[in-house]
């Protein structure tokens, strides 16, 4: 578990930074919250002299981080909302080898005891508390906490708070597909 700012620049962190994404503000110590109105991505747009593009929230680029994403074509996030019993997810940036989603924990919300054949995964909790068990031990992680889950380990997330939770993953690997996932436990019995 690591917690606070300066232990959180791993190379999970650095991807989240290079990825600049459209609609997610990064709370983490070391980033400082957007100064100013948030601008939407026209009026972003529209400042820098271009017209194309869809009206998404821009917090990123109005706090003054450049936007990789391409006018014609952004959104705000590459996957789309999924739903899962447990809460959702949208998976925000994608990379060769890596790829970063946003997931948010229901109340009560459970995800499977699982482990991953082709990834490693790092957690940082932007909001709420989660309950994280990894191999055996469990840990309770707060806002700008962060885990690291190593290819092959057993884990699981949770929130028994009364809040949605509110979570950065960043995969990496050789494969990323949701399909890399082996079930171990499950109470909404899926397999």
């Amino acid at each position: 578990v690591t917690r606070g700012a300066p232990q959180v620049m791993s190379a999970a962190a650095r991807a989240l930074q290079a990825a600049h994404v459209e609609g997610l503000v990064l709370r983490l110590a070391h980033t400082p919250p957007p100064a100013g109105p948030v601008l939407s991505y026209r009026q972003v747009l529209d400042r820098r002299g271009d017209v194309a593009g869809p009206p998404q929230e821009v917090a990123w680029v109005a706090a003054g981080h450049p936007t990789t994403a391409d006018p014609a074509t952004a959104t705000a996030a590459p996957g789309g909302r999924i739903a899962r019993p447990w809460g959702w997810y949208e998976t925000v940036h994608k990379g060769p080898g890596y790829q970063v989603k946003q997931l948010t924990v229901s109340p009560g919300g459970l995800l499977s005891l699982q482990k991953h054949a082709h990834r490693a995964e790092h957690w940082v909790v932007v909001g709420g508390v989660a309950d994280v068990h990894l191999n055996g031990v469990d840990h309770q992680l707060r806002a700008d906490d962060s885990i690291h889950i190593p290819q092959g380990a057993v884990h699981r997330l949770g929130n028994s708070a009364d809040t949605p939770l509110e979570v950065i993953e960043v995969q990496s690997g050789a494969y990323l597909g949701e399909d890399d996932i082996v079930r171990l436990d499950d109470i909404y019995a899926r397999r």
